[in-house]
């Protein structure tokens, strides 16, 4: 499957449909105004003045908040903690909305927001790093919070001092990326400009057995990731990454499949998987195989290795797209979308379901 350089479009319907979330905010502030008065005098955050601050600020700017992946998980989560009544819940990430907006917002020559304080213990402190075209490596205590569960089972012995996931934005913590970057740029222009429009924000991590890398759907443009196994390893993972970012944006925007909370067989996992991880991985898979067959010949003797990676993840995706094929419960638009992994993957396309 070809990148896509051209993915403003799809950045911009993402901003847009992040900008509308905000709009729904706002109108749920105006029905439940004596909750959002409650959480004012309990908790101290004024709800009303954040979100009316954010739209008096010019389109361009909002806009541009609007990209940022804590920003849309801010606004998400404050929707279903206003719809659920959790006012505690609510006010915790009214904190980090607002925290965000106050980072975001100097130099903008409009006033700032009072800082909101944390809760928790919670540092509202951010590193961050600039990296090669605008990349962002960043951690602090959301996104530590976030990942929080993938962590609980996976990183410490539990006789001895847990040693955390996550690294600091240092210098040599950013070259092994910055090398990444540069040479995904020389190998797939196409994938490293994709890169740039979707992913905003890097959160190194370590090494583990378990975990090399993962992101979250409701945390769109950002990935965690690790730079610990190598310059190939690392464009792998920030290639896959990406990619679920990419289609959770789609399929967000325009449904590709309707879910049926049934589970099935998957080539990346022991037990049984919901149809929604299938597709996704048959999508990244295909991504991460063509970047490394691209990236094969500029290894030297260590190109086979990286080659018979990359045929073994088509070997996978061939395996889920049959799974795929005859189960899922495809839109129209996600029956082309399909037909497009198949042929991408060797396929017969005509094997594609026809949605509905």
């Amino acid at each position: 499957m070809e990148f896509d350089d051209s993915d403003f479009p799809l950045v911009t319907l993402w901003a847009d449909h992040v900008e509308l979330r905000l709009f729904v905010v706002y109108h749920v502030l105006e029905k439940r105004r004596a909750m959002f008065k409650e959480i004012e005098r309990s908790f101290e955050v004024d709800v009303r003045l954040l979100i009316d601050y954010l739209w008096s600020i010019d389109t361009d700017r909002r806009r541009s908040l609007c990209r940022v992946p804590l920003f849309s998980y801010a606004i998400e989560h404050i929707l279903s903690a206003a719809e659920n009544e959790k006012a505690e819940e609510l006010a915790d990430i009214s904190r980090l909305l607002h925290n965000l907006v106050r980072r975001f917002s100097i130099g903008w020559g409009v006033p700032l927001l009072k800082d909101a304080g944390c809760s928790s213990g919670e540092g509202s402190a951010i590193e961050t790093r600039r990296l090669r075209h605008g990349f962002l490596l960043e951690t602090g205590s959301w996104y530590r919070r976030i990942a929080r569960p993938v962590y609980d089972l996976d990183v410490g012995d539990s006789d001895g001092p847990q040693i955390s996931p996550f690294l600091s934005v240092t210098r040599e913590v950013a070259e092994p990326f910055d090398a990444a970057l540069m040479m995904l740029e020389d190998s797939v222009p196409t994938a490293y400009r994709e890169l740039q429009s979707l992913l905003k924000t890097i959160i190194p991590i370590r090494r583990t057995p378990q975990t090399v890398g993962f992101s979250f759907d409701d945390l769109i443009g950002a990935a965690y990731v690790t730079s610990e196994n190598g310059v190939v390893d690392t464009i792998d993972r920030l290639v896959h990454e990406c990619g679920h970012s990419k289609l959770d944006m789609a399929h967000g925007l325009t449904p590709l499949w309707r879910d049926d909370f049934s589970r099935y067989p998957s080539p990346w996992r022991v037990e049984p998987r919901p149809m929604t991880g299938l597709i996704h991985g048959c999508f990244v898979y295909i991504r991460s195989a063509h970047v490394l067959e691209a990236c094969a010949c500029r290894c030297g003797p260590g190109g086979d290795r990286i080659l018979t990676r990359a045929r073994h993840y088509m070997s996978q995706v061939r395996s889920a797209l049959d799974v795929v094929t005859r189960h899922a419960k495809l839109t129209r638009a996600g029956s082309r979308f399909v037909e497009a992994l198949s042929a991408a993957s060797g396929l017969d396309p005509s094997h594609a379901l026809t949605g509905s």
